[in-house]
């Protein structure tokens, strides 16, 4: 989870803010147990929001989640 690449991932360095929201974000992964796979097959961000992560952070996590499953099945697919 922790080496997971975000989108936003160039944005962090520039907002320590933004960087704690993502750490934030790994914890309640890692204290719910959810991993990248669980949260492909269920991309709800709601329990992170419940967790107390803020909105636009959990949206931006479950949605580069797809985007990087998408990315693996190409490589895998041209090699």
């Amino acid at each position: 989870i922790h080496s997971f690449p975000t989108r936003r991932s160039s944005d962090l360095s520039q907002d320590p803010e933004e960087k704690e929201a993502y750490q934030k974000a790994c914890k309640v992964m890692k204290h719910d147990s959810m991993d990248l796979e669980l949260i492909h097959r269920n991309p709800d961000p709601e329990f992170l929001i419940k967790g107390g992560v803020k909105r636009g952070i959990a949206l931006h996590i479950v949605g580069d989640i797809e985007d990087w499953v998408k990315r693996l099945k190409r490589t895998a697919t041209e090699e």
